[in-house]
């Protein structure tokens, strides 16, 4: 889940975080936004951030400058989310989802900066929530992603750029696992195997496309872990 509101949570209208999370299940991004008005809760503000990211990325008939701008306002959000309640989890994993779209937007030296600072929002929000699987996946595919450069790239940037944080496939591995663990879906097992068959294992990517498919239903990832198991 999205959201992981503590019990007795401090933050305001449950039930409209609940309409408007419907709207948004429904492909609805701009009404789920709008829906929640002028609620500036960092449960609502997280909201306001991930959708306008997913608008950015899901909406093939957006300009480049509009997605550039709905994922640059989602950071803003994001970031007001954090300043309002720094112990709120959610509000770090949100941040570093939102500088993980902008990436696809930025040039080389916006885009390793923006690769620090989301290893530093999901740190903090494990940190805060070490049982949030969503957190963990988002750490697993932060790994990745750093880990496909490999080793030549990575010190020609450390030499320009200066020292990124450690990343490796065996890390993602285990993040994908720890995931796993906290709330197990399709999604995840499914990168998981991608993983492994980046670090050429293949019995191990088997493993996970057949639990990836087995668990999928009907979302768009099982034709996939079906086409890889």
């Amino acid at each position: 889940p999205l959201d992981r509101i503590p019990p007795g949570s401090k933050y305001g209208d449950e039930a409209a975080y609940t309409a408007a999370d419907a709207l948004h299940a429904e492909g609805r991004h701009a009404d789920a936004i709008q829906a929640l008005g002028e609620d500036v809760s960092p449960p609502a503000l997280v909201r306001k951030a991930r959708w306008l990211g997913e608008q950015a990325t899901m909406n093939k008939g957006l300009k480049d400058d509009d997605k550039l701008r709905f994922c640059r306002e989602g950071v803003q959000i994001a970031l007001q989310a954090v300043e309002k309640d720094p112990e709120y989890s959610t509000a770090h994993k949100v941040v570093a989802i939102a500088k993980g779209r902008l990436t696809d937007f930025s040039g080389t030296s916006e885009k390793i900066q923006l690769s620090k600072d989301i290893k530093a929002a999901i740190d903090r929000a494990l940190a805060i929530d070490p049982d949030d699987s969503a957190s963990w996946h988002v750490l697993a595919k932060w790994n990745v992603g750093i880990s496909k450069l490999g080793w030549m790239q990575m010190a020609a940037i450390t030499l320009i750029y200066g020292e990124m944080p450690a990343a490796s496939y065996e890390e993602a591995i285990r993040c994908f696992q720890r995931a796993e663990e906290c709330y197990s879906n399709a999604v995840n097992l499914y990168e998981m195997g991608q993983a492994y068959l980046l670090m050429k294992k293949r019995p191990e990517a088997k493993s996970a496309y057949e639990r990836a498919a087995a668990s999928a239903g009907d979302l768009p990832v099982y034709r996939e872990a079906i086409e890889n198991a």
